[in-house]
């Protein structure tokens, strides 16, 4: 769904919109100070001729720090405004770089994906779809980079601004390692040593909202919301639903041959909606 929010006329727009300042950092500051260090230790992560793709880009300031790095590798930047991406264009201004909407990435699949300072601004109802896309475009032994505020700024649909949602249950970091398995820390301590703006917004120095930026890999054999399990899964499902070595080889056979319908001892319901909703549906469902 596109917001009505991040709708920037010019750059100078866009990074206060994207960055802005915060805990008593201004947008400046962390323009010029967290960049270089975001894209430094993202960049470490990939090979040249692999690709990046930054999920809600903003106005480009990490795709321009990577590329700025080095031109051997392909960048993608995806944000639900189309200003964001207009702005993100034209400020990264490399060939190897393209902008697309988060619905329209196709059948690409990235050797890394990094989302920051993105989650905490997304509707709780839309988490679970956006990680589960990440999921999905993530090659099987790609990592995700993630950064996000622990406070919750949700943006709101049904009128102007944020909205901390948390009251709710949600937990950011929970809903990730549904995903992705942790990996480490995305900064070392020298880095945190040498630069304030990064112990100020990422530990919460000072006792100031902590934005965690962590390293996670992508979790296998869990179904993929935007296709179906693939054919190994449902095999390996298959095997554990029946008990001779005889019947696997006739079952697996049946699957192959698209008979496998009838025998499935369980039932697997897929739902993106929050628990919170569920269980209210849930409610509404039995009261009526």
């Amino acid at each position: 769904m596109e917001h009505k929010l991040f709708k920037p006329k010019t750059l100078s727009e866009a990074q206060h919109a994207a960055v802005g300042n915060c805990n008593g950092m201004t947008m400046e500051d962390r323009w010029s100070q967290e960049t270089p260090l975001f894209a430094k230790n993202i960049f470490k992560y990939v090979k040249d001729g692999e690709s990046i793709l930054d999920y809600g880009c903003g106005p480009g300031r990490l795709l321009k720090g990577i590329s700025d790095q080095n031109d051997c590798v392909l960048l993608y930047g995806t944000d639900n405004s189309k200003e964001m991406r207009d702005e993100a264009q034209k400020y990264v201004n490399k060939p190897f770089c393209s902008m697309v909407l988060p619905t329209a990435l196709g059948d690409n699949k990235f050797n890394l994906i990094y989302c920051v300072y993105v989650l905490q601004h997304v509707p709780a109802i839309e988490i679970r779809e956006i990680l589960s896309r990440i999921h999905h475009h993530l090659e099987d032994d790609g990592v995700f980079v993630y950064c996000s505020s622990d406070y919750r700024m949700a943006i709101r649909h049904d009128s102007p601004g944020f909205f901390d949602d948390r009251f709710l249950g949600v937990n950011l970091l929970e809903e990730v390692e549904r995903f992705f398995d942790y990996k480490e820390e995305l900064f070392s301590e020298e880095d945190y040593r040498e630069n304030k703006v990064l112990r100020t917004m990422v530990l919460g120095e000072g006792g100031v909202l902590p934005h965690p930026a962590k390293v996670f890999v992508k979790k296998k054999n869990i179904v993929d919301y935007f296709h179906e399990a693939n054919e190994e899964v449902k095999k390996a499902q298959i095997y554990e639903e029946v008990d001779t070595e005889e019947d696997k080889e006739v079952e697996v056979a049946l699957h192959d041959r698209g008979q496998y319908i009838q025998g499935q001892k369980k039932l697997l319901l897929i739902n993106r909606l929050a628990p919170g909703d569920i269980l209210v549906m849930s409610c509404l469902k039995t009261t009526h």
